[in-house]
């Protein structure tokens, strides 16, 4: 039979780890990663980001010009590839622009995920709505008044 003292010890565990989750900070571009599609073509979208796609710009280069090699390379014989927009007023609370520059050397990860370490650094990220993936900021954290 346990003692009251172990019974107490194994619940503060159990309080701990969800005061722990809750606390933890979210992966911002996992919830982009992982959203659901709303059309055919957000669809299709998200399918390609699935796909494989080297990510070598280990030299600063402008967040557009990366987007295109990404439009370029997601290209099929049927289609023009992934169409990317810019959220601007999103892009201005990060602080960023098009033009903003950025670094990235990865192999054989998936667009998704790759795009996600490119923004994050940036303060950016990325959703996919009406078969356009459109770049962002990431979501204010609500902050609690003292």
């Amino acid at each position: 039979m346990k003692t009251r003292v172990q019974a107490m010890h194994g619940s503060s565990w159990v309080i701990l780890g969800v005061v722990a989750t809750l606390l933890m900070p979210p992966l911002r571009w996992s919830v982009a990663q992982d959203q659901k599609a709303d059309s055919p073509e957000s669809k299709a979208v998200l399918e390609k980001l699935e796909d494989k796609v080297a990510m070598q710009f280990p030299n600063p280069t402008p967040l557009e010009d990366v987007l295109k090699y990404i439009k370029a390379a997601s290209q099929g014989p049927a289609d023009i590839g992934i169409p990317f927009a810019f959220d601007e007023d999103g892009l201005k609370r990060a602080g960023k622009t098009r033009t903003s520059r950025v670094t990235i050397d990865l192999k054989d990860e998936p667009l998704k995920t790759s795009l996600g370490k490119l923004l994050k650094p940036s303060g950016l990220t990325y959703v996919v709505k009406k078969g356009v993936l459109t770049i962002t900021s990431e979501p204010v954290k609500d902050q609690k008044k003292p």
